[in-house]
């Protein structure tokens, strides 16, 4: 493990664009990179990985299909 590469929880989080708690829960769902090892008892993760996966996840912005459902509901109530 190189330590120049790694960064903890709150550092990937940031980079991700998302908060601790969202990033630990993409991370509990395999749905962002493990972490590499421990330093301190901090998780601590890849910034290589951390930023390859940052630019290319799925779902950034909005979630369209929760619009879809609010607007349908809405367009049904009125």
């Amino acid at each position: 493990m190189d330590l120049e590469d790694v960064i903890d929880g709150t550092e990937a989080a940031k980079i991700a664009g998302v908060g601790l708690s969202t990033f630990v829960t993409y991370v509990k769902r395999g749905h962002a990179p493990k972490e590499v090892g421990r330093i301190g008892g901090r998780r601590v993760y890849s910034r290589t990985e951390i930023e390859a996966w940052a630019k290319n996840r799925p779902g950034r912005g909005r979630r369209m299909d929760l619009a879809a459902g609010r607007a349908k509901a809405k367009a049904l109530n009125s």
